[in-house]
């Protein structure tokens, strides 16, 4: 079942063009994964799906509402964007209040898997930028969303986190239904959890690889991250 779709999407900034005529879905239950050069669309196709940024052109559909409907998605913010001054809990509850929501046992899993919960009791000033990305990722969680985005939220992580968070992701994703769209530059580790990947280039779809060929090139032992250095070295 497709959860997401977007048709021709154009988006930019004053006169400069970054996402153009983009097209591509989401189905209900994967982990599509986002690659591509800096500047070439990436984020601000997150911030379209989140609703931060408008389109220009083209259509973004969650199941049959516009996106602009504040549709059910979960955004990992940025670790900057944190309030300091609030412990892991507070912060938590604050999401929830803002969301009317009391669904939290998503996001308390999330932090017990990737040893974040010990820390949840102080203050977030407190936090190194690896725990503040486990934290941006756990409150994307609360209210437990039909579609979580992160962008570059593996950043930061060291590699046991990375794992567990990956893992985590595709366990959600299996059992729940929910569906990830994941910015990333760990091509290859994001390979073996993905159902689609997605490479940008001057803000258009490029390239995708579907199950089925990410299934064969594991099966292979083929890395997308060769394909990726052949395309853009013109080999």
């Amino acid at each position: 079942m497709t959860l997401l779709n977007m048709n021709a999407v154009c988006a930019g900034y004053a006169a400069h063009h970054v996402l153009l005529d983009f097209t591509a879905r989401i189905a209900a239950g994967e982990v599509v994964v986002l690659i591509g050069a800096n500047a070439s669309g990436k984020s601000t196709l997150v911030r379209i799906l989140s609703g931060l940024h408008k389109i220009s052109g083209g259509t973004v559909v969650y199941k049959d509402l516009e996106i602009g409907s504040r549709p059910p998605i979960g955004l990992a913010v940025a670790p900057n964007m944190l309030p300091e001054r609030l412990t892991g809990f507070h912060a938590l509850d604050l999401v929830a209040a803002a969301l009317h929501t009391n669904a939290i046992k998503m996001a308390i899993d999330y932090a017990t898997v990737v040893d974040l919960y010990p820390y949840m009791h102080a203050p977030i000033a407190s936090y190194s930028f690896g725990t503040r990305q486990k934290l941006a990722i756990s409150l994307a969680m609360v209210g437990t969303p039909r579609l979580l985005l992160l962008d570059e939220s593996l950043n930061g992580l060291d590699l046991p986190s990375v794992g567990r968070t990956l893992k985590f992701l595709h366990e959600l994703t299996q059992v729940s239904g929910q569906s990830v769209l994941l910015v990333t530059h760990n091509i290859d580790l994001a390979q073996s959890y993905a159902q689609r990947v997605w490479m940008l280039e001057n803000g258009r779809l490029a390239r995708e690889w579907k199950q089925d060929e990410l299934s064969r090139m594991q099966c292979e032992g083929q890395l997308i991250s060769r394909q990726v250095l052949e395309h853009f070295s013109g080999a």
